[in-house]
């Protein structure tokens, strides 16, 4: 089932280690910035549905499920997704998540030199 250009929302997510631990999210002013060149090209979507970005940030370093992500900002999908640093190349994966039953319907990961950190927010979120 194919998402309508409805409802979206961003969470950066922590990825969890093998050993329980939370790992750190690397870039958090890139992850930040993404999140925001995200909202800035979601809202031109006619029809679309984007929480602000301060509605968003607010679940950074916070437990919260998706259902419970979606229903506080009342929307039907949450788009989340982690930076993580090697070298000179960062790695930005993304999850477009359905909120009513929490299954992944989309799903990409995208690696960039580091050379120019606009251009990449700008690339990917399009």
């Amino acid at each position: 089932m194919r998402p309508s250009a409805g409802q979206f929302a961003q969470r950066r997510h922590r990825k969890r280690c093998r050993n329980g631990a939370i790992a750190r999210v690397v870039e958090e002013p890139f992850a930040d910035g993404m999140t925001e060149q995200l909202i800035n090209d979601l809202s031109k979507i006619p029809g679309s549905h984007v929480p602000s970005l301060t509605a968003s940030l607010y679940f950074n370093g916070k437990q919260a499920t998706i259902p419970d992500v979606a229903k506080t900002l009342g929307v039907a999908y949450v788009l989340e997704g982690s930076v993580r640093k090697s070298g000179n190349t960062l790695r930005i994966a993304a999850e477009l998540i359905r909120a009513d039953d929490g299954y992944v319907i989309w799903s990409n990961t995208y690696d960039r030199p580091t050379k120019d950190v606009l251009a990449i927010q700008s690339d990917i979120a399009m």
